[in-house]
């Protein structure tokens, strides 16, 4: 009997290889009698797509019409329970969008599943209430990770339900690795995939694209493909053979006719926090006692449980240190250790059976050892210190200012500016300062600033906005400037907070961007970049970070 990676080569090569061809155009039997608007020609091939396939996996970049597209499935595939995946902060807006396609498109109305909703315990039914025959998964990043409690929890709905269709559409489905979609792809063309279904056979794969080498019988099925694609290299021929798939959409090219420029800013760091930042990976607290006073260092090791692990303590420190500040507890008196502790331990209770039990969520963990089905004695006695405990509220974090290097550098820089701005900012702490300094209004997360930032966002004006609240699915093509006061490193990230402004749609000429260089800022940026030339070659999807071009200040280089 053949060995699974022996099935799983015969069954990729195996495949037919689509050949590139227009595809019909779908507006003349989509569109509403009064309808004026046509489909763009990526929305028409995801449409073709999912209806050959039974299924559709649409690597469609930022702003190329997916919100129409997921519509308009469910007409093309005749489901009779479609179900619309989306992240919380997009369900009011999907509603007026619904409402709006209606008006020209022949789109019932689908209902609407956040991310957050599938992940949390009191939803674990709720797939199985809904009963959906076509599952669409927009901005399918977020089931990013098989491991994860909501790509469970759809795992086990579409293992349950084989008559389930699934879609996954996403301008940023693959941030490092195939690990980070290879769930999807099985969900979406089951046998007709282009990779590995099963993750031990995955696994050679993603060492050959790691390493750019092969050995091994491991590595036939790669040597076959990369010799049927007469590739260059590995990956060009697995990004070959993915584009070639039947139910594989991929945006050809960017359709924005903006240009878009990132400026590079590297600012010089103040000597004593320099110093700092150059210890911080040894020995955090010790790098910092020539800067902070014997009360504020004993309350640093108070604070030691906001890191967790134990081993990322230097690691987080570091990212809001050079942003010139650091978060402790604000016990308000003796620090609770009996809460402190029984908190660890419940935590490393629960990472450890997440890695060795497959719990998708730390409340059914819980619920299980209430029920006596879990019986490993030291997650009981975890479960029940912390139970003791838990009900007490957590101590208000507060903000220790090290330095204000840049919220100063921010704020000469806004001052130059002759375009209204958006501040993009990382961590709450420093976005409201730089928002009290400038007195401009700061968009953080919750529905409210959500809703804020949409009805202010029909006229570019100065402000601060949340890069984890607002960097995906808004649409502020008003705004054609911004500087990034965090730093990224991850190429996802890069992509969905670039296309907020650099989307069809723009009006300006020129997207500008500024990113900081300094330390942490540079090597983030610099790993970003990297990454992202790895994803177009893969997926032959067009990374900004890949195309856009780079320049100096020289407004900061002359002062």
């Amino acid at each position: 009997m053949k060995s699974l990676a022996s099935q799983e080569a015969d069954r990729i090569l195996a495949l037919p290889w689509r050949e590139s061809a227009a595809p019909d155009d779908w507006s003349k039997w989509l569109r509403t009698p009064k309808g004026m608007q046509s489909l763009r020609p990526i929305q028409n091939r995801m449409l073709q797509a999912a209806v050959n396939a039974k299924g559709l996996l649409a690597f469609a970049a930022c702003g190329e019409g997916k919100t129409l597209a997921s519509l308009l499935l469910p007409v093309v595939l005749r489901a009779e329970r479609p179900l619309l995946l989306i992240p919380a902060n997009l369900r009011e807006q999907n509603a007026a969008d619904q409402e709006e396609y209606a008006q020209n498109w022949k789109v019932e109305p689908v209902p609407v599943l956040s991310y957050e909703q599938l992940s949390s315990p009191r939803s674990l039914n709720k797939l199985k209430e809904l009963k959906p025959d076509l599952i669409i998964a927009d901005e399918a990043h977020y089931l990013r990770g098989r491991d994860s409690a909501r790509s469970k929890r759809l795992g086990r709905y579409l293992i349950e339900n084989a008559s389930c269709r699934f879609a996954a559409l996403s301008g940023t489905l693959m941030n490092r690795s195939l690990e980070d979609w290879s769930h999807l792809s099985d969900w979406a063309l089951a046998g007709g995939a282009p990779i590995p279904r099963i993750p031990q056979v995955l696994d050679p794969w993603l060492r050959v694209l790691e390493t750019h080498d092969a050995y091994g019988s491991d590595y036939r099925l790669l040597n076959k493909i990369k010799e049927q694609c007469d590739a260059r290299s590995y990956d060009e021929a697995v990004g070959e053979r993915i584009r070639r798939t039947e139910g594989v959409v991929v945006t050809d090219t960017q359709q924005v006719g903006a240009s878009l420029r990132l400026i590079k800013r590297t600012l010089q760091i103040p000597e004593d926090l320099r110093m700092t930042l150059e210890h911080a990976a040894h020995d955090i607290v010790s790098a910092t006692q020539e800067m902070l006073d014997e009360e504020t260092l004993n309350r640093v090791f108070d604070s030691s449980d906001l890191w967790t692990p134990e081993d990322a303590f230097a690691i987080r420190v570091w990212a809001q240190l050079v942003c010139g500040f650091f978060y402790i507890w604000d016990w308000e008196g003796e620090p609770d250790t009996d809460w402190v502790f029984a908190r660890r331990g419940w935590g490393r209770a629960c990472r450890w059976a997440r890695e060795h039990l497959g719990e998708d969520s730390d409340a059914l963990f819980a619920e299980k050892i209430e029920a006596g089905e879990i019986k490993d004695d030291y997650c009981v006695s975890a479960w029940e210190t912390w139970k003791e405990h838990k009900h007490k509220d957590a101590p208000r974090t507060e903000t220790v200012w090290v330095s204000d290097y840049l919220v100063d550098d921010v704020c000469a820089w806004f001052r130059d500016q002759k375009e209204p701005p958006i501040i993009w900012c990382g961590t709450r702490a420093l976005a409201e300062r730089i928002s009290q300094r400038l007195s401009i209004p700061y968009y953080g997360a919750g529905k409210k600033d959500s809703q804020r930032l949409v009805a202010a966002s029909k006229k570019a004006h100065p402000c601060v906005a949340s890069i984890k609240a607002h960097a995906t699915g808004k649409n502020l093509q008003r705004w054609s400037n911004q500087i990034v006061v965090h730093p990224l490193s991850s190429p996802n990230t890069w992509e969905q907070l670039l296309a907020r402004t650099h989307r069809p749609g723009q009006l300006a000429d020129e997207v500008i961007v500024t990113v900081y260089g300094q330390n942490l800022f540079g090597k983030a940026l610099r790993r970003a970049k990297n990454d992202a030339k790895r994803v177009k070659e893969i997926t032959g999807l067009d990374q900004r970070l890949t195309f856009c071009s780079f320049t100096v200040d020289e407004n900061k280089n002359k002062r």
